[in-house]
């Protein structure tokens, strides 16, 4: 069973602080745009879908000032405030990437995956002529867990600077929270207490969701792949929980960045229950994401399936087989709109990349 989170707003994760190692990332991949005082990452794959503050997302952006974002911000924001994004920060400030390295790394399998986005050397705050810290931001796929983990530079603070979670204004009550300074003794909460004091090396923060009122036994493929005249796809999870249970798919029409729900239509059917059937989706429909919205009756909080991309093939058809639709040795070749080709015979598919 996958349990989904149930947070209505940050102050719903308990945190805990304890000690590990800081290892750096090797064989990852770098962020080398936010390598500079003031820069946001083009939007980057998590790898798999991760629910945060009750929502799940396909993609991530990284802040030169020493945050992860889920949604598109302005990369000069220095305050979780400012932001005012759904947003991950183990040291959020005027930091400055000069001289130090940014990159991520996905490892385990899947369910258990994790994202590791770190920056190594960084300077705090950006006037800094020596590298001030180290930081490493980990999402765990399938509890929604997150950790912090720090190891310090030799250079000195030159300004206060903040730690913690932040969701959309328009979505949430309690928007911030707030590690009130980055020691072992660190507490929880809504004061915005900014902190000038180095952690020790392997000070790590964990932050731990609740569980849902919903849990998921079934959730959708992760993607699929259909051509544009194919027989109508389904896609299907199932879930259970206290209280009544209520539908609604939602659409993403930018990679799962952004979230609409979905509407029926000709393509679309079932938009308001557990199963979504997609018939004969237009080009534009190539590299559209769904994802499951289940709220129960018995919380306020809604909770959201992993998140299935649809891949499509629009192109051109060639159709060898002599005796039209009855020959049981139609042999159907569709060209896709991204050079893909998917050859059909009898009913059999094979993709050629």
């Amino acid at each position: 069973l996958t349990k989904s989170s149930a947070q209505c707003t940050v102050l719903d994760y308990t945190m805990a602080s304890s000690n590990t190692t800081f290892t750096p990332i090797t064989g990852g991949t770098a962020l080398s745009t936010i390598s500079v005082d003031e820069a946001l990452s083009p939007a980057t794959d998590i790898g798999f879908s991760f629910n945060y503050l009750n929502k799940t997302y396909a993609k991530f952006f990284v802040s030169s000032n020493g945050y992860v974002s889920f949604e598109s911000v302005t990369g000069a924001s220095t305050t979780l405030t400012t932001v005012n994004k759904p947003v991950i920060a183990p040291l959020i400030g005027d930091l400055s990437g000069v001289g130090g390295t940014a990159s991520y790394v996905v490892t385990g399998t899947a369910p258990n995956r994790v994202l590791t986005v770190e920056w190594l050397n960084w300077k705090w705050l950006f006037n800094n002529t020596t590298a001030t810290i180290s930081m490493q931001a980990k999402l765990y796929e399938t509890t929604g867990k997150i950790e912090f983990i720090y190891n310090p530079g030799a250079g000195t603070p030159n300004g206060a600077a903040n730690a913690g979670l932040a969701g959309s204004s328009t979505i949430n009550t309690a928007t911030y929270g707030y590690l009130s300074t980055l020691t072992s003794s660190a507490t929880f909460g809504t004061t915005a207490t900014a902190t000038t004091t180095k952690p020790v090396a392997g000070q790590m923060f964990t932050f731990t969701p609740p569980v849902s009122a919903v849990t998921f036994s079934t959730q959708p493929v992760a993607s699929t792949t259909i051509f544009s005249n194919d027989a109508p796809f389904t896609l299907t999870a199932t879930a259970s929980g206290s209280g009544t249970l209520t539908y609604q798919w939602q659409e993403s029409t930018d990679g799962g960045i952004t979230w609409a729900n979905a509407v029926a239509s000709t393509i679309l059917a079932g938009v308001t229950t557990n199963s979504l059937t997609i018939t004969k989706p237009t080009a534009t429909y190539a590299g559209y994401a769904y994802r499951l919205k289940v709220t129960s009756s018995s919380s306020t909080c809604p909770a959201y399936s992993a998140i299935s991309f649809l891949n499509l093939y629009n192109g051109s058809i060639i159709n060898a087989g002599g005796g039209g639709t009855t020959n049981t040795h139609d042999l159907k070749i569709h060209i896709g709109n991204t050079g893909q080709i998917q050859v059909v015979r009898n009913n059999l598919s094979q993709v050629f990349d």
